[in-house]
């Protein structure tokens, strides 16, 4: 068996091969091409995304920092007079010490002007005490001086109606708060749902 080869074969041959090149060609360009191309562009928007998600993350942390710098400063100046809070910490002390608190009473709060702008506002109480000892009365007082909250100790006095009877002492306190900046409110709940 031989072989003939014509002329007009190979032309067959080579037009056949020019379109199945034509037709691959043709094929990538129209389909794999452009797929290829949404490929790239969805992993750049995907890359972008990731970026922005990082952004948010290091500022979520940024933000966590400056409210829990908040939430420190406003455990010492409150932006209200936050007189159950205070009751707690007195009554904490007051277990500590072997105290009894007889009574708490309170005076209208005062505006203060302070050398910035910003203006702070001061509650006085007056907290009758009642120890079996000067010392754990003092241990009250070290106990009250050593809160977070910025405590003035105004007025200390002491009475003893006979030595067999407890000591009551008498004492002043002011406590001071920040009105104006009731904006800085914001807690870490907040911050999280937004």
């Amino acid at each position: 068996m031989t072989l003939k080869w014509s002329h007009r074969k190979t032309l067959i041959l080579i037009a056949s091969l020019l379109i199945i090149i034509s037709l691959a060609a043709l094929s990538y360009y129209r389909w794999i091409y452009p797929t290829q191309q949404t490929l790239d562009q969805l992993q750049a928007e995907i890359d972008q995304q990731n970026r922005l998600i990082q952004t948010v993350e290091e500022q979520k942390q940024q933000l966590n920092a400056e409210i829990d710098q908040a939430e420190q400063l406003q455990a010492q100046l409150p932006l209200h007079k936050d007189i159950s809070n205070l009751i707690q910490q007195l009554e904490t002390i007051e277990q500590e010490t072997s105290t009894s608190i007889v009574s708490i009473t309170t005076n209208q709060a005062e505006q203060l002007e302070d050398n910035t702008a910003a203006e702070i506002a001061e509650s006085q109480y007056v907290i009758s005490l009642a120890a079996d000892s000067y010392d754990n009365a003092n241990r009250f007082l070290q106990q009250l001086t050593q809160l977070e909250r910025i405590v003035e100790i105004n007025q200390v006095e002491y009475a003893q109606s006979s030595p067999t009877s407890n000591l009551i002492a008498t004492i002043g306190i002011t406590t001071f708060f920040q009105p104006n900046l009731t904006n800085l409110s914001l807690s870490r709940d907040q911050t999280e749902t937004e």
